[in-house]
């Protein structure tokens, strides 16, 4: 920002994003003379139209101008107050003014875009705002919008405060009184800005993901967009279940309609033990802000004690991070927030006894890797601690008993669309000592191309590295999942986009090939169980080609990702595109991945979904809830939906007097004793009832002695006779 000719104050904003700076004159600089006389209209034009461009200086100051010089010097100013998307363009424009009568500020807003736009006046003494909401065209009000200015030292500040937004201004004007205002253009008082109530520990009536598209175009549309609230494979973990309570909670980006981009970050759960789950919390409104990028999404952890912590990503420099807990352990009720700091993609693992290992990352010179750790409460926390930092770098990691992982990529010139290479580290002490897969201790930060992290030179291949996750097999040895592309751009020009696993062994690291997709954020999760490995991802083009996304399959590989099989096509004939398949953290059935769908190619309603582990089963969070909880939609022939409605467990005509609890993703235990099949002769069906009744007493659905009486029930009814 230029400097201005008086030294003033920081002020920030109540409820906006920005600050206004003004630097002071020269000490040798003459004595102010008065502000242009206004015994006409004062009319400042900014004279730099064109869009996008740059202007010489977003400060104006007229107290030691003349009419002409001020006039002249309003030249030099951006007529289009620019969104906080927008990088440089997005400065507030301000003019400093000295009168010594209480005067008429107006301002002649020619347009506002279609995207819509939130605009903030700040004086000393207020703050006003106007709003335009997304429309199907250019919004072009052409009126002269004012407000009364005290007399003496002010600067006003004007500014778009939410992301995409543009207002195009005519002019800026200043009036002795209201009298003065023109009669040949339409004028209306500025309204003051009332900031909304919050809406940090509300409920949502239905769970509703954010949209969002990038806006960096080319043949095939954008490099990414859709339905984006399980968003970025860099926020990590999104979802973690909890044996102690026997549900799954899980952290998105939501928004608070199906045509709202307003982002907030949202928690819930999905309780196994009822197969349904609760009106989503609201932890951060972010919205609130102007912010619809889901780049601000958030990642969840669960302590020692059972309390939930929520991380949500700050933005670069230009919007901080939080850390919000939860006030009750295992509850999504309420939260309280505990620090701001700048972090972007949170990855917080907690190592039990000890506190959180958080790898996060910061805009310091480029994308630079950093950590910090926490005392067992999670209040307490350490500097901030370079990991790695040689031009730029996205990362995922992980943990196993203790053991912390990271896998990371290199932005050649800090530019992402030539990220490449492969690189890995690991920790067994929090973050005291960092080494590579082999063993080998590594001096922090790394601050060259060429050290022995790297697992693949992909530079050397011409080859682009967008990253999925890191996870371990069943002796502890790390494995990667990421894509590799011709072409930062979406369309054919960059394929192969390949699916592959780089495994590390007694021979070193292995990389083997699963697939192909068409999108490099095509992006899904890696789950190792024993020896059989299973990977969930949109590898087949959806309803949207060549766009974010697409139909979920799963593969599954049994030789530790050597060759890999088509094991069941997850979702097909759908309306959108599904994006990022996420891995819950220490998962179980039936909340095996979590996912969102959305249209890339125009804004739409994005849902949020789950999935078992058989590939053949997933459900839709429901959208709109009537009640406090409800349950998940069935998005397959579901025999439990309904779930059968008898009090006990009858087997015919036979009545077994267990009570018929809910047993499994929607299903009572007799929704799973299948008696009115057809049976041909007892034995078979006794087997089935015998293994089933088995499976729940394991599960703690029923007790040894509920078993007894359910197989009881069974030999006594007519079933098989």
């Amino acid at each position: 920002m230029a400097a201005m000719s008086r030294n003033r104050p920081l002020r920030l904003a109540a409820g906006a994003t920005f600050l206004t700076l003004v630097a002071g004159i020269a000490l040798n600089a003459l004595p102010a003379q008065a502000a242009p006389d206004l015994t006409e209209p004062l009319l400042l034009r900014p004279g730099v139209t064109e869009n996008s461009a740059v202007p010489e200086t977003w400060d104006l100051d007229i107290r030691d101008l003349n009419r002409e010089q001020a006039a002249a010097a309003a030249d030099k100013l951006s007529s289009r107050l620019y969104g906080t998307s927008r990088g440089v363009l997005h400065e507030p424009l301000t003019i400093t003014t000295d009168y010594s009568d209480e005067v008429v500020v107006g301002m002649h807003i020619a347009a506002a875009s279609i995207q819509g736009a939130e605009l903030r006046v700040v004086t000393d003494d207020e703050t006003y705002g106007l709003s335009w909401p997304r429309a199907d065209s250019t919004h072009r009000p052409n009126t002269l919008y004012w407000f009364t200015l005290p007399a003496g030292d002010q600067t006003v500040s004007f500014s778009v405060e939410d992301s995409n937004g543009v207002v195009v201004v005519d002019s800026y004007r200043y009036f002795a009184s209201t009298n003065d205002l023109p009669e040949d253009l339409t004028t209306a008082p500025l309204p003051v800005f009332v900031p909304p109530e919050p809406l940090e520990n509300t409920k949502l009536d239905g769970y509703r993901g954010i949209w969002f598209t990038l806006g960096q175009f080319s043949e095939y549309g954008d490099k990414y967009s859709g339905g984006l609230g399980t968003y970025t494979m860099k926020h990590t973990p999104l979802a973690v279940y909890a044996p102690e309570v026997n549900k799954t909670f899980f952290t998105y980006g939501g928004t608070l309609a199906a045509d709202s981009k307003h982002l907030l970050n949202m928690a819930s759960y999905y309780d196994h033990a009822t197969h349904t789950v609760p009106r989503p919390t609201v932890v951060h409104d972010k919205g609130k802000d102007g912010v619809i990028d889901p780049h601000d999404n958030a990642s969840i952890q669960i302590a020692d004690d059972g309390h939930l912590w929520i991380f949500v990503s700050g933005r670069a420099r230009a919007r901080p991070g939080f850390k919000y807990r939860s006030v009750e352990p295992y509850s999504v009720d309420e939260f309280e927030q505990v620090t701001t700091e700048e972090m972007t993609y949170p990855q917080p693992t907690y190592l039990e006894g000890q506190g959180f290992i958080h790898l996060f990352t910061k805009y310091t010179q480029g994308r630079e890797l950093y950590w910090e750790t926490s005392d067992a409460t999670g209040r307490n926390w350490s500097e901030d601690q370079k990991l790695v930092g040689f031009g730029g770098h996205y990362q995922s990691s992980a943990e196993r008993n203790g053991l912390v992982a990271t896998v990371f990529n290199y932005h050649p010139g800090g530019n992402v669309d030539r990220r490449t290479n492969l690189y890995f580290l690991q920790s067994a002490d929090g973050g005291e000592t960092w080494r590579t897969a082999d063993g080998a201790v590594v001096e922090t930060p790394l601050s060259t191309v060429d050290n022995p992290a790297m697992v693949v030179d992909y530079a050397a291949q011409g080859r682009l590295v967008y990253l999925k996750e890191v996870t371990f097999d069943q002796h502890g040895s790390p494995v990667i999942l990421y894509v590799t592309s011709g072409d930062h751009r979406p369309g054919p020009a960059g394929d192969p986009r390949t699916w592959h696993v780089a495994h590390w062994g007694d021979s070193g690291w292995q990389v083997h090939d699963i697939t192909s997709s068409d999108h490099n954020y095509d992006s899904g999760s890696l789950y190792v169980d024993g020896d059989e490995w299973t990977v969930v991802a949109p590898t087949d083009p959806g309803p949207q080609p060549y766009q974010t996304g697409g139909e979920m399959v799963q593969w599954k590989s049994t030789d530790d990702g050597v060759t890999w099989t088509r094991a069941a096509q997850v979702t097909d004939n759908s309306d959108y595109n599904h994006t990022y398949a996420r891995r819950p953290l220490d998962v179980n059935d039936p909340f095996y991945v979590f996912w969102a769908d959305g249209d890339p190619t125009e804004f739409s309603p994005s849902r949020l979904y789950f999935g078992d582990s058989t590939g053949d089963r997933y459900w839709r969070l429901p959208d709109q809830m009537d009640e406090d909880v409800a349950r998940p939609v069935s998005m397959f022939d579901d025999p439990c939906d309904p779930p059968d409605a008898n009090p006990t467990v009858v087997m015919g005509d036979v009545d077994s007097d267990v009570p018929n609890r809910h047993a499994e993703a929607g299903c009572t235990v007799d929704d799973l004793i299948r008696d009115e099949d057809s049976w041909n002769s007892k034995g078979p069906f006794m087997v089935h009832v015998q293994d089933v009744s088995a499976r729940l007493t394991t599960r703690g659905v029923i007790s040894s002695q509920e078993r007894a009486a359910i197989i009881s029930a069974a030999a006594r009814s007519s079933i098989g006779d």
